[in-house]
């Protein structure tokens, strides 16, 4: 068959495929311009989207926050972050507490003003548990609002869908912590971007330094790079001179509102950088951090494509499995099922099945976008803060971590971006096959493509569990020490029960492992100090080093985990060697705190609680 031939036909057909799609497209229009105006489609539309969230994904986001309201489940980073604020709680003890001072005096003003005005009103806890649940749902609607300017209500959805799907978004905003802020910032930058609105984003910039200065800088190159890279027809038609006003205005706001943490921070000294690994150990390799928040540190665009399959493959995905609609829970009826789910089998066909169309669905996504970058003003706008994110990381690499941790900046930047552009995708690949329609029924026409693909990757979405860490629940050894007295001081080894300490009970801990950061250096310092006087005291064959942690520290009581007595714990650098000596040279001897006459203030199945007040010297030679 002669090819050329065959593609002449081809393209005649094509052509008059084209034509009939496009009078039917007219007709369809002429009829809902008739029958319905701008603002009745606008509440349909909006019922709509209520009636399709209601059902699909309502009852998974009650149960979410339901669940987050057990007092053992809750973000760990809230030990470190939210503690603090227990002084504005009627908890002055945590005024004398150094960590805490440490968090408070580095905390983004704005995040720290929520909070304290916050604990006013009511606990710290209860802020941090359901703060993250209005961040989401700010992080819903500035996508929707995105995906809206590009395929209508099905973008809506279709942003909605991934927003809930990927438990990326939420499990990073779980906890009230500042970077929960980030996807909120992002997702309502991608908004003004999409809608033109350049004091908006300038105002997201302020606000970005005020609650996770990473995102506010990333907004703020997003807006230097509109208003001065972009073409003219792509900007709000300012002048350069009103434009060079706004960013050097939106900086300098930023700047003065970034001033009273860096300030602060300046109080522990200089902030450590690659060049100090060798003087402190503890950001460098086998120290505090993993090798993603230390350097070197991966490239943005690796980065960023590990990122967008995170957010397009997401957890409880089964693409193109049509008619399961319910979620499989533990019953007995279908106990067969979540076990097969559960398996490796199941687990390794799925993922087979997924990357195959995901592949295809992210190929088509490209395409379309770059047909939108080509012909569209908005997709140009949202295209920018790409540019904007690989920037600052590249600066944030060349000077870690005085602009926060570059991995930062991809992963608060790419999955709301990577949600855009694939809702935006019916409309760019719609605009390729049929370039030439009406804008009401070519936005229906791609509502229902959103949709289908929205069905097809929200067929089992939930969010019951996303990010949620159920922690030690040694209820019996927290009861006991919120016991003690106000100012009482415990001091164990720093990780396990010892993070959630302060939490739980709201008594002071004397070092623990979430607390103890690695950034500035007289705060470094300060930590190994107590960290040695813990060691010495936590495997003594004598009263002396506890005698001289109560004394010189202010110590009140020493909880000791008794399997650390037979198998010696893991820290991080410089550390672990102090431990392994300690460990091995007292041994022999015995363990001062296994000594049965020990002033033990309550005992536990592992631990030991004891009372350092109470203390003799009986010293051995």
């Amino acid at each position: 068959m002669d090819t050329r031939a065959f593609l002449r036909r081809a393209k005649k057909a094509q052509s008059k495929i084209a034509g009939v799609c496009a009078e039917i497209i007219s007709r369809l229009e002429k009829f809902l311009s008739r029958r319905a105006g701008k603002a009745t489609m606008y509440v349909a539309g909006l019922c709509f989207v209520a009636l399709v969230v209601n059902t699909l994904w309502m009852d998974n986001l009650i149960e979410n926050w339901e669940r987050s309201l057990d007092p053992v489940i809750y973000e760990g980073d809230v030990t470190q972050q939210v503690v603090p604020f227990f002084l504005w709680d009627g908890e002055p003890q945590f005024e004398d507490d150094y960590a805490a001072t440490y968090f408070l005096d580095c905390l983004p003003i704005g995040f720290k003003g929520l909070y304290v005005a916050g604990a006013r009103l009511w606990h710290p806890e209860d802020l941090s548990t359901h703060l993250p649940y209005v961040l989401w749902l700010l992080t819903a609607i500035g996508l929707s609002i995105a995906a809206y300017r590009f395929t209508g209500w099905g973008g809506v959805l279709f942003a909605l869908c991934f927003c809930v799907g990927a438990d990326l978004f939420l499990r990073r905003m779980l906890g009230g912590l500042p970077r929960g802020f980030a996807f909120p910032l992002i997702a309502l930058g991608l908004a003004a971007l999409a809608t033109g609105r350049p004091r908006f984003l300038a105002a997201l910039t302020v606000v970005g330094a005020a609650f996770y200065p990473a995102a506010g800088v990333t907004l703020g190159f997003s807006l230097a790079l509109w208003l001065f890279v972009l073409p003219k027809e792509d900007g709000p038609g300012w002048s350069r001179t009103r434009g060079a006003i706004w960013v050097v205005g939106t900086a300098v706001a930023s700047a003065v509102v970034l001033a009273p943490a860096m300030i602060g921070s300046g109080r522990y000294g200089t902030v450590i950088t690659r060049d100090d690994v060798e003087e402190f150990p503890e950001a460098g390799p086998g120290g505090r951090y993993s090798p993603r928040d230390r350097a070197p540190f991966l490239g943005f665009v690796p980065e960023a494509l590990r990122l967008a399959e995170e957010t397009v493959a997401f957890p409880g995905t089964t693409l193109f499995k049509w008619g399961k609609w319910r979620r499989i829970r533990k019953q007995d009826e279908d106990k067969r099922e979540y076990e097969y789910m559960r398996s490796e089998e199941y687990k390794t066909k799925r993922t087979r099945k997924q990357r195959d169309w995901l592949s295809i669905v992210c190929l088509l996504a490209v395409v379309a976008w770059l047909r939108l970058f080509a012909t569209n003003s908005a997709a140009r706008r949202v295209g920018v803060v790409l540019l904007a994110g690989w920037l600052v990381h590249v600066l944030a690499c060349q000077f870690p971590p005085r602009l926060y941790l570059p991995p930062r900046y991809a992963t608060y930047l790419i999955p709301p971006w990577v949600v855009v552009i694939i809702a935006a995708a019916p409309a760019g690949l719609y605009s390729i096959l049929i370039p030439r329609s009406a804008r009401v029924v070519r936005r229906t026409i791609v509502a229902a493509v959103a949709l289908l693909g929205m069905i097809s990757f929200a067929a089992d979405v939930s969010v019951e569990a996303a990010g949620k860490d159920r922690f030690p629940d040694d209820r019996g050894v927290f009861r006991i020490i919120r016991r003690l007295p106000r100012d009482s001081v415990v001091a164990g080894f720093p990780i396990g029960l010892m993070d959630h300490v302060p939490y739980r009970t709201r008594r002071r801990a004397f070092i623990n492992a979430e607390t103890h950061q690695a950034f500035h250096t007289a705060f470094v310092v300060e930590m190994r100090k107590r960290m040695r006087a813990l060691i010495a005291a936590y495997f003594a064959s004598s009263t002396a080093p506890m005698i001289k942690l109560k004394q010189q520290h202010g110590v009140t009581h020493l909880l000791v985990d008794t399997r650390h007595l037979d198998h010696p714990p893991k820290y991080f650098k410089p550390f672990n060697r102090a431990v392994d000596l300690a460990f091995s040279r007292n041994r022999k001897i015995g363990f001062e705190a296994l000594r049965p006459d020990m002033p033990v203030a309550a005992v536990s199945r592992h631990y030991r609680l004891i009372d350092l007040s109470q203390l003799s010297h009986r010293d051995k030679k």
